[in-house]
């Protein structure tokens, strides 16, 4: 069955792609368009040609006060973006608007509260997670929620691990500070028997990123308020021992780690923390046996590749467009 959808999906930006959710909506708009749907960037905010052409092949409509929408147009809006719902809220033509929903803790940005997203002509929600269901049903969003997992692309993917010097990848992003103390306790606690490097992925491209994790023997997680927390699965699909925060503000209500895919750590327990880190090392070397790898590889091929994140989109996508995208051909 061939698409004949006639509707425009926008997808909306107001700088380059740089985050990770950023990466995340450009994989909704790429499987969209080879569903053959007609999604493209709204790019509001820096309009430079050099922002333009970050988006890469992707077409980018720029927003301006002639453009025209109907109101069969769809905005597909990250929580943040205020400006976006402001402005289509006095748009004289409303075109159909969904939130694009990654971190429920940035939802301020966007809403004054709850009550004032169930009061937006907002249609409904997007989310990756159950967790980040969860979590604005738990304040009082009352818009119908969708989950679309992203996906882990194949080039993370475990491959032999440096053995003279042990590599262990981390990122201090978002507890820059936390780093240093967890360092202090690790060289503290370390019995320095083994050579260890520290390799910051911070500001490397994704294809950088699965490199050095291929490599590492262990991920430290410095995660914060996460939704779901796509940079601890990439480090289980590279075949890492996962050690560290686990990002979520309660960590029972998530659907997707726990002690058989990684070693999770409270707030403050830094000497845990670096015991954890030098049992993985001595356990490493030693060449034992560690299930928690095993069950990572297993969560990410069971639920977080390509396959599974399109699935989801043509589930989602198809019930707001009142179409079969399931048994649609590409």
């Amino acid at each position: 069955m061939e698409n004949n959808i006639d509707l425009n999906v926008y997808f909306c930006f107001v700088n380059r792609p740089c985050t990770g959710g950023d990466f995340v909506n450009l994989d909704h708009v790429r499987t969209l368009r080879k569903l053959g749907i007609n999604a493209s960037i709204l790019l509001a905010g820096n309009q430079s040609e050099e922002i333009v052409n970050s988006f890469g092949s992707l077409p980018v409509v720029i927003l301006n006060e002639e453009i025209e929408f109907s109101s069969q147009d769809i905005f597909i809006v990250p929580e943040v973006m205020q400006v976006l719902y402001d402005l289509a809220s006095k748009m004289t033509v409303f075109p159909r608007m969904i939130m694009h929903n990654q971190n429920p803790f940035y939802t301020g940005y966007g809403f004054l509260s709850a009550q004032h997203i169930n009061e937006h002509r907002l249609e409904r929600i997007i989310v990756p997670s159950s967790y980040t269901k969860y979590k604005l049903q738990e304040i009082g969003v009352t818009k119908p929620i969708d989950i679309i997992h992203p996906y882990i692309p194949d080039y993370f993917k475990p491959t032999e691990k440096q053995r003279e010097v042990i590599q262990i990848a981390f990122s201090r992003r978002k507890r820059s500070a936390e780093f240093d103390i967890f360092k202090f306790y690790f060289l503290s606690l370390y019995s320095h028997k083994h050579s260890v490097n520290f390799v910051n992925i911070q500001g490397l491209t994704r294809e950088e990123v699965a490199k050095v994790m291929s490599e590492a023997a262990i991920f430290i997680s410095f995660s914060e308020r996460e939704s779901l927390g796509l940079m601890a699965l990439e480090a289980m699909a590279s075949g890492c021992h996962v050690i560290g925060f686990s990002g979520y503000t309660d960590i029972y209500n998530n659907e997707v780690i726990d002690d058989s895919v990684g070693d999770w750590i409270g707030e403050g327990e830094y000497t845990l923390f670096a015991q954890k880190v030098c049992q993985a090392i001595d356990d490493f070397v030693n060449e034992k046996m560690n299930p928690k790898i095993e069950n990572g590889l297993r969560l990410i091929e069971q639920r977080f590749r390509i396959r599974h994140f399109e699935q989801g989109v043509k589930r989602v996508y198809g019930n707001i467009f009142d179409y079969d995208l399931e048994n649609s051909r590409s």
